[in-house]
């Protein structure tokens, strides 16, 4: 029987796309006893060379809000939402594709995902409570008051876009998720000029999404490129950015080693409120590794809390004389 990830690797390659035979998208606990993937990462089964291709990604198989230019299109109504973040915007686009099911351009890479997610927003509010006063604490609105306010009216406006089953507020947290764990931020580029806008733009990039974080440099071996051509329109005009985006190997990778990336100098409260995890930084017994970008962040209002106790409960006398300086 063919397997999830066997169908992903197979539309990959149909459409152009490419991943290194010697690469394994899978449980790596059947190649080596030291790897660090749990459920899903990408392991090399034999020895990879720097420089060597791993994964490459047409533009045209990643999910953004410019997948399509047609007017009637979700991309092309999100496109018009200027109040909506991009990050909700992009959320109401999976929630568009999701609804496709089969017929969606993107099915093989959406059925790859995970059936949840550990991102802190979705949280029952009883676990929520965990977090208070650290800087894994919620802020802002909630996904409820998110769903509610800003993207149900805008699925609801269009519901031949939107099939009632990806309006509720379980899809929303689900597809919520996996925008923020799975999807890269570029910044937006207009190839004609070369120049970079403020903007960004969020990507879904099948199999390269697989690929696990490390914050210890000494494990981190691949880097990811975007590679832009630029095509000009049969009149000479400006046409529209091609392109893909290119995962290789950052130095020689070997058997059974995982294949790791960097999401960010995110410290372990960072890691888990975006991606729903913190590092197994003791993996190997006697290999311990610390986060460098480990920090406690501690909110202003918890300090004058605990002040304004410390005040109640020990007075100071207006005349009492201050302490020498030492």
């Amino acid at each position: 029987m063919t397997t999830t990830h066997e169908r992903l690797l197979e539309w990959l390659k149909s459409q152009g796309g490419y991943a290194l035979p010697d690469l394994a998208l899978t449980a790596p606990s059947q190649l080596s006893s030291v790897s660090v993937c749990e459920e899903r990462g990408i392991c090399a089964k034999s020895d990879v060379a720097e420089g060597t291709r791993l994964l490459e990604v047409p533009l045209h198989l990643c999910l953004h809000l410019h997948s399509s230019e047609s007017p009637e299109t979700a991309c092309a109504v999100l496109r018009k939402q200027e109040s909506l973040p991009i990050f909700l915007a992009t959320v109401a686009l999976l929630l568009h594709e999701l609804g496709k099911g089969q017929q969606s351009t993107f099915a093989a890479h959406l059925q790859s995902l995970p059936d949840s997610h550990n991102c802190t927003f979705a949280w029952q509010e009883q676990e929520q409570q965990w977090l208070r006063g650290t800087g894994a604490e919620s802020v802002g609105p909630s996904a409820a008051q998110l769903h509610a306010d800003q993207v149900l009216p805008v699925l609801k406006a269009h519901p031949g876009l939107w099939p009632d089953h990806v309006r509720t507020l379980e899809a929303f947290k689900h597809a919520a998720g996996m925008v923020q764990s799975r999807t890269f931020h570029m910044r937006e580029e207009n190839w004609l000029t070369n120049s970079t806008s403020e903007g960004e733009v969020l990507y879904m990039l099948p199999a390269i999404d697989m690929v696990n974080h490390s914050s210890d440099p000494a494990k981190r071996n691949c880097k990811l490129d975007l590679q832009q051509t630029k095509a000009a329109s049969l009149d000479g005009t400006a046409g529209t950015a091609q392109g893909s985006f290119m995962m290789s190997a950052a130095r020689d990778i070997a058997a059974g080693e995982e294949v790791l990336y960097t999401y960010g100098d995110l410290s372990d409260a960072e890691l888990l409120q975006t991606y729903g995890f913190i590092e197994n930084l003791d993996p190997v017994p006697g290999q311990r590794h610390v986060n460098p970008n480990a920090s406690v962040s501690v909110p202003i209002s918890l300090i004058q809390e605990c002040c304004a106790d410390s005040a109640a409960k020990a007075p100071c006398k207006v005349d009492q004389p201050a302490p020498e300086a030492r």
